[in-house]
């Protein structure tokens, strides 16, 4: 090899160098930011490998959950037996049941709950179907402001994370494109790959942009009504009001006729004004927990009672079954008002649930 040779070989080794510092340096900077330790204490546990990085996806239309885990965040999700951190409100204790012995799996999680007259997954499911932050949705009767604000805080994180990784692409893109022109296979290749990744990522923002969006404007700020009402008529089964949905009528063992509405959840914070008027009993089933904080509204002569040897029914407003199994001539009703509040001191806990499984 020539001298000249030598120097030009130099050089380009030079430049290789070089060029790795000032990518290795970009690397870095980024690393300030999105690179730093872990706010959260599980999510440090996490990021040392002393937790399990798991996940769980709950299914409120099917009542069926799943579990995943990955090595390490923004890893493959690989599916694992069980994984259960009880993070969701909306599984609560679904497809767990007690026993002598202590908590333990319940397979079939679409039975009727202990008590209960009818299985929620025997109607169809009723309300708006809303995707929340990552892979959760409302579905059902969910009207909760503190709820929702959360999840919008959440959104817009997980929002502002991918605008942040989108810029450092295009900083990472400018920066590949001064070498791609002298043709240099692996930055052509890391160029293309780049791209691809800037147009993927530029797409998720857009949807989860829209995501935001849709979520901003449900529940009580859909701006259709001028107050978070729900009035349900168990006579027309008609519930109108923030959402409108149509109930069902179901049968009890000895023949009361019961308006029955389903939906998948149900979540009602304290803003929201619900009336109950109509001839029949009514019943409210969930296929996952059920959160209601409100006061309820029945006055006297509603929901299957009246005064003796009277009934709304025969007033020839609306016909159907006959629920007047006082009969004319009856005493008199007396209503007496009652107020029950309940309390509880708040206390801090760390629960242990243990669980076991077969060899294999």
């Amino acid at each position: 090899m020539t001298a000249a040779a030598r120097i030009i070989t130099a050089l380009f080794f030079f430049l290789v160098a070089l060029l790795a510092i000032a990518h290795s340096s970009a690397h870095n900077d980024f690393c300030k930011e999105k690179c730093s330790t872990p706010e959260s204490a599980y999510e440090r546990c996490k990021s040392t490998h002393r937790c399990s990085r798991g996940w769980t996806s709950y299914n409120q239309s099917t009542s069926n959950s799943s579990s995943t885990m990955q090595a390490f965040a923004g890893g493959r999700h690989q599916g694992i037996p069980l994984f259960a951190d009880f993070e969701d409100w909306r599984q609560g204790t679904r497809g767990w049941k007690w026993s002598c012995s202590g908590v333990q799996r319940q397979e079939d999680s679409t039975l009727a709950p202990p008590g209960a007259h009818w299985s929620p997954f025997d109607f169809d499911a009723l309300g708006p179907q809303v995707p929340s932050f990552n892979t959760t949705s409302n579905n059902g009767l969910v009207l909760n402001n503190a709820s929702l604000h959360f999840q919008l805080e959440q959104q817009a994180a997980w929002i502002a994370q991918i605008q942040e990784y989108i810029g450092w692409l295009r900083t990472e893109m400018n920066a590949s494109s001064l070498d791609a022109a002298s043709k240099t296979r692996t930055r052509v290749d890391a160029q293309i790959q780049m791209t691809r990744t800037m147009t993927e990522h530029v797409n998720i923002l857009s949807q989860e942009e829209a995501k935001y969006a849709y979520l901003a404007n449900s529940q009580c700020n859909n701006g259709t009504a001028s107050e978070c009402s729900l009035l349900f008529n168990t006579s027309s089964l008609e519930m109108v009001g923030i959402i409108n949905a149509t109930g069902v009528i179901a049968t009890t063992p000895d023949g009361t006729e019961v308006a029955v509405w389903a939906f998948d959840s149900i979540d009602l914070d304290e803003n929201v004004k619900v009336t109950l008027t109509g001839q029949r009993a009514m019943a409210l089933v969930s296929r996952s927990s059920v959160r209601i904080n409100t006061g309820v509204i029945a006055r006297p002569g509603n929901l299957g009672a009246f005064p003796g040897g009277y009934s709304t029914l025969h007033a020839g407003a609306f016909q159907g079954a006959i629920n007047n199994v006082n009969g004319p001539g009856s005493a008199s009703l007396r209503v007496y008002l009652k107020t029950i509040e309940t309390t509880a001191p708040i206390m801090d806990r760390v629960q242990t649930i243990t669980v076991d499984a077969d060899h294999g």
